[in-house]
């Protein structure tokens, strides 16, 4: 068994993925910029080096699409109406499908925000591509606010959201998890567009990294702090011990412009 997982691709922002040679809902080609050419190539490697693993799950833990982005007014957008973010997502996410030979799909619900109240967009593009339907918490035809897979001795918790301490916000959620009497043997966060884990001799825990470069928003928090690690990981559990082992594909962003004097 072995669960390929991707977060935070944020279909729509001139910093997330996009398919080459993707038509607007207005008949018009979208281009990719510098930054979307790399990010895509980096997906097409995830995508061929994955297909060797033969995954049989494929988890997307939240923020498919951008969204309308209230915040910024719509300026980072390259795919303004939201109709396009989900036709891209689902272009996308159908590509990493074909190239992996996946069978089974299953969607996490992100930021409301990025993905509107009840993950309605989301929900669009899971329900396109076949995501199984699955009883978890909160609403959702197509996706939930928690995934719990078990394989066995192996458990494995999915959610979208962490707090933004790092390190010690995994510290106290492999705390947390075993204060809640949770069986869990890993624990499955995202959001944070940063590759982290942690582990003890319970469970292992860890932040996905991410498909959208530093926004205006990373950069105004913390220019370096929040460079995002781009990539995706690939989990193989151990029915028989619940053991979790992680694999995971990690690319380092374009180095920011320099100006030379």
């Amino acid at each position: 068994m072995t669960i390929l997982t991707l977060s935070d691709l944020h279909l729509g922002s001139i910093y997330g993925l996009l398919p080459p040679r993707f038509v607007r809902s207005d008949g018009s080609l979208a281009m990719l910029n510098s930054g979307q050419q790399w990010l895509w190539r980096q997906w097409q490697k995830v995508a061929k080096e994955a297909a060797v693993f033969r995954p049989d799950v494929l988890v997307v833990n939240g923020d498919v699409v951008d969204g309308c982005q209230r915040a910024q007014h719509g300026t980072e957008l390259c795919l303004p109406v939201l109709e396009d973010q989900a036709a891209a997502a689902v272009e996308a996410l159908q590509y990493m499908i074909g190239v992996t030979g996946v069978k089974r799909v299953y969607g996490v619900q992100g930021t409301e925000y990025h993905e509107g109240k009840a993950a309605h967009v989301a929900e669009r593009v899971y329900d396109r591509i076949g995501a199984v339907r699955y009883a978890g918490a909160g609403s959702g035809r197509y996706s939930r606010e928690v995934l719990e897979l078990r394989h066995g001795r192996a458990c494995i918790n999915f959610a979208h959201h962490v707090g933004t301490g790092r390190v010690a916000t995994l510290d106290r959620e492999a705390l947390m998890a075993l204060d809640a009497g949770a069986d869990a043997t890993a624990v499955v966060r995202s959001h944070v567009h940063r590759y982290m884990l942690v582990e003890d001799r319970h469970r292992k825990v860890l932040v996905t990294p991410c498909w959208q470069l530093q926004t205006r928003f990373m950069r105004k928090l913390s220019v370096y702090r929040m460079w995002p690690d781009v990539g995706a990981v690939l989990l193989i559990p151990d029915a028989g011990s619940g053991e979790v082992v992680v694999k995971r594909w990690l690319f380092r962003p374009p180095a920011l412009p320099q100006v030379e004097l």
